[in-house]
């Protein structure tokens, strides 16, 4: 555990030295890089789930319209042979043809279009004859036209009745002689109903047919007929990329299949599907293709939000070492502190060290302010002390409600209390056995709040004698000019009121009284004086009036 601990200490220190733009950069890689590895496995497997959805949706479009076309060809044999059958040509050699019945006919072979049929020119817009049959009206083949190089299969040199049965007056696919096959006939009649002719066509459903019952703009798609139960290919429109024979299990390694079993319409006794194709590695070539093109406009979108990322980190960075460099300053200008010297790493970590150093700094700042603030308050407060303990006066604090808050020495002597009874409580419940009216308070900080000065006389009786006090009382105020109390001095007036009335007795028998008593105008000049020459005259430099 401390080995561990010790690895990822150094690990700390070694990623505390690297500068903040390049270890955001590196970490922002990392980070892209992960989400990219992971976005990517995740956009691929959806791209692909996509792919796969828009191709099967393809592929049964394409299948729906292969499978419309091989159904109109197979339907245009049937067509056509209804069209042969009803052309004047056909019809006359037809009469002809049933003017000879006695005896055993041979089949006559045609390699060229014969005249029961239309004109090349005609049979170039109709379906490709592979085989054309001319049956008499007992059902024996006469004649055969034939266009392809395979020979006609000899069950139908001799087709049953069933098998002219199945196919009359419709289009027929069945197996000849294990090859499957297109069968149609049509038959002339006359007036009265019989049967003069017949027309069979028939064709291999081989490479060939299938190629002619789609249309030139499905050349370079990949059509193949499938037998059902035997799983393999019977011919396709590109025999070269897909033989007859091919096993359908080999086929779903190289291509996607789409396809449906037929026949919806006609008559049939062989299970056909028709089947569209397209090839896997087509396929992972065009998924890898729009791949390629998303991960190039991921590319260019991961690295202008790397480039704008870099550029905050690069602006972030700046105003950092602005706001370490206004620290620094402060620390050393303000405070006289140097906090640190040039260092390089990580601005963040910095940063933190300077506030951590400037933090201990303004406590040990703040602790340094408030012991000498404390040391001034009390010197100051020893010195007010001192000086309202050595006043003269009597000096009484209260607040607003008139608890006392402070009572020198002199008001003890003036008032008769000591401080610490006094301290605390109200100066109505000091009074109270005085019985002082409560308005007079009332009036009393009326009169401060309007003038900021109350005076008033006042008699007291102490353990020395009477005294008489001459108060005012005026405001305490804060710094927001509100009223928080008031401060009451008294001075004693006794010796001074003594002095004055002594003075009125004097003045009242001036010539009986044994001190000298003079009585002087504003200019020095001796209005009376109850001495002809005195000290006190020489004194002030004062002369008699005449």
């Amino acid at each position: 555990m401390r080995l561990t601990d010790k690895i990822m200490g150094h690990l700390l220190n070694f990623t505390r030295r690297i500068r903040l733009t390049p270890k955001m950069l590196i970490l922002t890689l990392l980070v892209g890089f992960i989400v990219w590895t992971v976005l990517d496995t995740m956009q691929t497997k959806m791209l692909k789930e996509m792919s796969n959805d828009y191709i099967d949706k393809i592929l049964e479009g394409k299948n729906r319209e292969h499978r419309m076309h091989f159904d109109n060809y197979v339907e245009l044999y049937h067509s056509t042979a209804k069209l042969i059958v009803l052309l004047k040509p056909f019809q006359d050699h037809a009469a002809g043809l049933n003017a000879h019945l006695s005896g055993k006919h041979s089949t006559l072979f045609h390699s060229e279009i014969p005249p029961w049929l239309p004109s090349a020119s005609v049979m170039r817009h109709l379906v490709h004859i592979h085989y054309a049959l001319l049956l008499d009206r007992k059902g024996s083949v006469r004649e055969i036209y034939q266009d392809v190089s395979e020979p006609l299969p000899h069950a139908l040199l001799e087709p049953s009745g069933l098998l002219r049965q199945l196919s009359h007056n419709q289009s027929y696919m069945t197996s000849v002689e294990g090859a499957p096959f297109l069968l149609t006939s049509e038959s002339l009649t006359g007036a009265d109903g019989d049967v003069k002719a017949t027309l069979m066509l028939a064709a291999g459903l081989d490479d060939d047919f299938l190629r002619c019952s789609q249309s030139a703009n499905d050349e370079n798609e990949l059509v193949a007929l499938i037998e059902k139960n035997k799983h393999v290919v019977i011919s396709s429109n590109r025999p070269e990329l897909l033989p007859a024979g091919t096993p359908v299990e080999r086929l779903g390694k190289d291509y996607k299949i789409t396809g449906k079993s037929f026949f919806d319409w006609g008559s049939s006794d062989l299970i056909l599907e028709l089947a569209t194709l397209v090839s896997k590695s087509e396929f992972e070539q065009m998924g890898r293709t729009i791949l390629r093109s998303e991960r190039r406009q991921r590319s260019i979108l991961a690295f202008l939000l790397i480039l704008s990322f870099l550029l905050i980190i690069f602006a972030i960075t700046r105003r950092i070492e602005h706001l370490m460099a206004n620290i620094s300053d402060f620390s050393e200008k303000i405070l006289g502190i140097r906090i640190n010297g040039e260092q390089k790493g990580d601005e963040l970590d910095l940063l933190e060290d300077e506030f951590r150093h400037l933090t201990v700094a303004i406590i040990e700042a703040r602790d340094i302010v408030k012991k000498q603030a404390e040391i001034l308050l009390s010197e100051k407060t020893v010195y007010l002390n001192s000086i309202m303990k050595s006043s003269p006066f009597a000096i009484a604090a209260t607040d607003l409600d008139f608890v006392i808050r402070y009572y020198n020495p002199v008001a003890e002597k003036f008032f008769g209390h000591k401080a610490e009874d006094v301290i605390g409580r109200t100066v109505p419940h000091i009074h109270e056995k005085l019985k002082v009216d409560p308005s007079r308070f009332e009036r009393a900080i009326e009169i401060v709040k309007r003038n900021n000065l109350y005076t008033y006389n006042v008699k007291t009786t102490t353990g020395s004698g009477t005294l008489f006090l001459e108060s005012r009382v005026s405001g305490i105020w804060d710094e927001k000019g509100e009223l928080i109390g008031f401060v009451l001095m008294s001075s004693d007036v006794t010796s001074k009121l003594k002095a004055e009335e002594e003075l009125k007795a004097m003045a009242k028998f001036p010539d009986e009284n044994p001190y000298p008593v003079l009585r002087l105008s504003q200019e020095g000049l001796v209005l009376y004086s109850n001495q002809a020459s005195s000290p006190l005259m020489d004194l002030w430099g004062c002369r008699p009036t005449e």
